[in-house]
C-alpha cells in the first residue's frame, strides 16, 4: 500500500524521470503508476511545510530516526487538514521510502519505540512576548501488528505550525533529509532553509548554534566543533537543494564568537545531482552493502 497525496512531483524530478505528475501527465512515462520505483520517488518527493517559528524559536532534542519518522508524517499533511486529522501509513511503506530493511523485525520494534518516545516528548517554543510554552509532537499513536498499519494524530498545539500555513513558512522535499546521518545536519538544514527565501546569509552566535544543535556540552574547543559543522554542511550540500558555506566571526581577540552562513538555492542541474546522490544513498548503497537498519542512523558520529 502506497500513500497518495495530491502533489506535483518537482520539475527537476520530472525532467530526469520524464514521469509527469502522479495524476497522469502527457509526457513519456519512465515508470508506470503501478511501478514500485515510481511510488518510491513520488512519496520521497512529498513536501514538508513548517512555520519558521518551529525551527527559529524552538529547540528540541530528537534522534535522527525520530526526526525522519516525524518528518514522514509531516509529509502526509495537506494544508486543508484540521487538527483532528488521523494520518495512516504502513510501516513497510515507510521503511522502503527510507531505504531501510522492512523485513527486519527489529526495525518494526524500533519504529514502535520511536513513536512512543515522540508521543512522550515535548519542546519549548519562545513566543513573541518573550514567554516560553511547551508543545508536544504526537497526541495518539496506534499500531496494528497484523496489518502493519500505523495511525497517528498530531498534538493539537503543534498543528498550527504545520497546517493551514499562509506565510512565514519554509518547505522542502522529504528526500533532502532522508540520507542525512545526523540529526544536527537536518536541524541545521531546516534552520538555514527557513532563512533562505529572503536571506543569502545569516549570522548565528556560537553559543546559540551549540544550543540549537544540542551540542552545549560537546566539543568545547572550536576546532572540534568546526569538524562537526563541516560534516553537517557537507551532507546539506550533497543531498539538499541548498548550497551552503560559512566563515568564522572573530570579535574578541582570537575567540570565535559566531558563524556567518552563506545560503544559495541550487540550480535545477545542481538539484538533480543532489537528488541522485540521495537516491544512490537510499537505494544503491543498500543493494551493495545490505539494507540499512534504523540503528545505522542513530549512532553517535
Amino acid at each position: 500500500m502506497w500513500i497518495t497525496k495530491t502533489v506535483t512531483i518537482p520539475p527537476i524530478v520530472v525532467y530526469f524521470y520524464h514521469c509527469g505528475n502522479h495524476e497522469g501527465g502527457n509526457s513519456t512515462m519512465a515508470y508506470t503508476t503501478n511501478d514500485i520505483s515510481y511510488h518510491l520517488r513520488e512519496n520521497r518527493s512529498y513536501y514538508i511545510a513548517k512555520s519558521n517559528e518551529i525551527i527559529q524559536r524552538a529547540r528540541y532534542d530528537l534522534s535522527t530516526t525520530e526526526i525522519k519518522v516525524l518528518s514522514y508524517v509531516f509529509s502526509l499533511i495537506k494544508q486543508t487538514d484540521t487538527e483532528d486529522k488521523e494520518y495512516i501509513f504502513p510501516i513497510q511503506t515507510y521503511c522502503k521510502i527510507a531505504g531501510i530493511d522492512y523485513r527486519n523485525t527489529g526495525n518494526y520494534d524500533y519504529i514502535k519505540k520511536t513513536l512512543k518516545a515522540l508521543r512522550d516528548k515535548s519542546f519549548w517554543l519562545l513566543k513573541e512576548d518573550g514567554s516560553e510554552t511547551t508543545i508536544g509532537w504526537l497526541r495518539k499513536v496506534t499500531i496494528n501488528r497484523g496489518s502493519g498499519n500505523i495511525r497517528v494524530k498530531l498534538d493539537e498545539d503543534v498543528c498550527k505550525y504545520l497546517q493551514g500555513l499562509k506565510g512565514n513558512y519554509y518547505q522542502y522535499a522529504f528526500i533532502h533529509i532522508l540520507p542525512m546521518t545526523t540529526s544536527q545536519s537536518i536541524i541545521l538544514y531546516e534552520l538555514l532553509k527557513s532563512y533562505s527565501y529572503n536571506h543569502n546569509r545569516v549570522d548565528i552566535e556560537i553559543d546559540d548554534l551549540r544550543k540549537k544543535l544540542n551540542c552545549d556540552n560537546k566539543y568545547p574547543q572550536f576546532r572540534d566543533f568546526k569538524k562537526r559543522i563541516d560534516l553537517y554542511v557537507k551532507e546539506i550540500n550533497k543531498y539538499s537543494d541548498l548550497d551552503v558555506s560559512y566563515e568564522k566571526i572573530v570579535k574578541s581577540g582570537r575567540k570565535v564568537t559566531g558563524i556567518t552562513f552563506y545560503i544559495k538555492e541550487k540550480t535545477n542541474k545542481e538539484r538533480l545531482t543532489a537528488w541522485l546522490n540521495a537516491e544512490d544513498r537510499l537505494d544503491n548503497k543498500s543493494q551493495i552493502e545490505g539494507q540499512l537498519n534504523l540503528f545505522d542512523y542513530d549512532e553517535e558520529l
